[in-house]
């Protein structure tokens, strides 16, 4: 689909070409997100809030500086996976990570479609990765799958589905939910999963079902999916944090790139009061 057609308000259309033009002029990669990806891909209409781009952890604090030089008040949002610019309540979210925080965005996410938006030629975020950064939105007060439904119908048969599974690796009991899901949703496009694809997530299924025992001590995963949610009920109780865990693992792996991401969220968060997104 043509980005171009989209009813994008004068006003906000300048600032998105402002803060294009910021980030081009680092030279840093990144790709298009959001309700940009899923118009491109679908055809999916929706009000364009704000422009999502995708860029690797290393180059947030480069293109902050060219943001705040184009104008724009930049800040680290969540140090896991997001810092946002804005001018004139216009917003900027720059996305280097799942929003799970367990993984950050790598080269993979730029091999994605070229295109251009607004007088630029854009690259849009890979539908594989595109499909994955919505998968993990899984919560009591907001859900993706209507976007990765509406991605599997249009794209189905298209997707790369071995590189979907690697993505997904230890949580390919999620993508199987997903999928189950969409074929009652969408039951005559059942045939847009693949069904090796199907067949290897259930058999999956059937072998940890007989071989696994419970984790001692138990294991908590729900806040990979739902950021909104009472873990500190269940790590009072013994449970395993297993979103905490898998940052601390990445935040160990990447230190030198995502300790300054952190250092200015707590920096923000200490002025402001509020709790650290690490947390």
């Amino acid at each position: 689909m043509d980005l171009n057609e989209l009813p994008i308000p004068e006003v906000k259309r300048s600032i998105f070409q402002r803060a294009l033009q910021a980030l081009e002029s680092t030279g840093v990669a990144f790709s298009l997100g959001g309700g940009l990806a899923l118009y491109y891909y679908t055809g999916v209409q929706r009000d364009v809030h704000d422009l999502d781009l995708h860029l690797l952890p290393r180059d947030v604090e480069p293109s902050l500086a060219a943001l705040r030089e184009a104008g724009f008040t930049t800040w680290v949002h969540l140090a896991p996976w997001l810092a946002q610019a804005t001018v004139d309540q216009v917003q900027v979210d720059l996305v280097y990570g799942q929003g799970s925080g367990h993984a950050s965005v790598d080269q993979r996410w730029f091999a994605g479609p070229r295109t251009h938006f607004l007088g630029h030629e854009v690259t849009i975020t890979a539908p594989e990765e595109f499909f994955w950064s919505k998968s993990m939105r899984y919560g009591r007060y907001r859900s993706d799958a209507p976007d990765l439904f509406s991605t599997l119908v249009a794209l189905g048969d298209r997707l790369d589905w071995p590189h979907l599974l690697d993505l997904f690796d230890e949580d390919w009991e999620v993508l199987l939910s997903h999928l189950v899901v969409f074929r009652y949703a969408f039951p005559s496009h059942a045939g847009a999963i693949p069904d090796e694809i199907l067949d290897n997530l259930l058999e999956r299924l059937q072998a940890s079902r007989r071989s696994s025992r419970p984790p001692h001590p138990p294991v908590w995963r729900k806040g990979l999916i739902d950021s909104a949610t009472d873990g500190q009920y269940f790590e009072e109780r013994g449970y395993i944090d297993e979103r905490r865990r898998r940052w601390e693992r990445r935040l160990s792996a990447e230190l030198d790139v995502l300790a300054p991401l952190v250092a200015q969220d707590i920096h923000r968060r200490d002025n402001s009061g509020g709790s650290h997104a690490s947390d």
